[in-house]
């Protein structure tokens, strides 16, 4: 099972800065289960266009959770 996400919630400043070591829940309509992996989208990068002054760029903010559930 996956979960469909933002991958700015994983991530600081960039894809480089990945969070480490989550324990995540995820909550739906059949209760709570956990999260096992985080994939995020290879084109995300909030700061790709800080050269023309934009300073957050959102797009291909994307994630993908993979839950322990089967």
């Amino acid at each position: 099972n996956w979960v469909l996400t933002a991958a700015h919630c994983f991530t600081r400043q960039g894809k480089d800065n990945i969070l480490k070591d989550l324990q995540l829940s995820i909550n739906h309509g059949a209760g709570e289960s956990k999260g096992e992996k985080v994939i995020i989208h290879q084109k995300y990068n909030i700061s790709a266009l800080k050269e023309r002054n934009l300073t957050e760029f959102y797009d291909y903010d994307l994630a993908l959770v993979k839950t322990k559930d089967s």
